[in-house]
């Protein structure tokens, strides 16, 4: 992807020197992710990425309980159901707001993008009794653990590297679609910190980049 990134810097509009320069602050960015994965000071550790969700459910009856589940669970596909969801998602540019769930960011300039800021979720079309295939693109900057679930359920696990941008394949069995909306989890093994590379003062914590989700069934 380094060689890559730099292409994409050349083939910029603009004068030589309008080049040279990004391509001097892109080496900058890249030295500091590289000591920032290093020394560590990139990443932000903890035991579960929504434990501020967590803390407020420990707090709340069953009732409340219940009635959380209703509305963020059933009635956001009850919703959904009455809308026409795409099965080709593009995440370049500010679209398909209405599918995505909770814990996603889109990031402006340098790192232009939706983000995942936890276990983020987003919504698909599907069709029961029929298998399916998932096919998500998504990009990391420091090396990450990536898992992947379909309704609830784990169905993929996926190690990136730093700079890396893979296209993963999902089968979904007819047995597992029980909806004509049905939910993707991304969740990642931790979140990292873009000030380190950017040296700015503080920064949105994120995990990872999703560049397209696709649902052929």
């Amino acid at each position: 992807m380094l060689i890559r990134v730099l292409k994409e810097i050349l083939k910029q509009d603009g004068d030589v020197n309008s080049k040279i320069k990004k391509l001097i602050q892109f080496k900058k960015f890249y030295r500091n992710l590289n000591e920032g994965i290093k020394n560590r000071s990139i990443f932000h550790y903890c035991k579960n990425q929504n434990i501020e969700l967590e803390e407020l459910i420990s707090r709340l009856n069953r009732e409340d309980i219940d009635l959380i589940n209703k509305l963020f669970k059933y009635d956001v596909k009850e919703f959904l159901k009455k809308n026409n969801l795409s099965k080709s998602l593009n995440f370049q540019k500010r679209k398909f707001s209405n599918q995505i769930g909770i814990n996603t960011i889109f990031v402006e300039t340098p790192l232009i993008g939706l983000w995942t800021t936890g276990k983020s979720t987003f919504y698909v079309p599907t069709k029961i009794n029929h298998d399916h295939k998932i096919m998500i693109e998504m990009q990391s900057i420091p090396p990450l653990n990536c898992e992947v679930e379909f309704d609830g359920k784990m169905v993929h696990n996926e190690n990136f590297s730093k700079l890396t941008t893979k296209k993963i394949n999902l089968f979904i069995s007819s047995l597992d679609v029980v909806d004509s909306v049905s939910e993707i989890s991304i969740n990642t093994d931790k979140l990292w910190l873009p000030n380190v590379i950017l040296g700015i003062n503080q920064s949105v914590k994120i995990g990872i980049k999703i560049n397209s989700i696709l649902v052929i069934f």
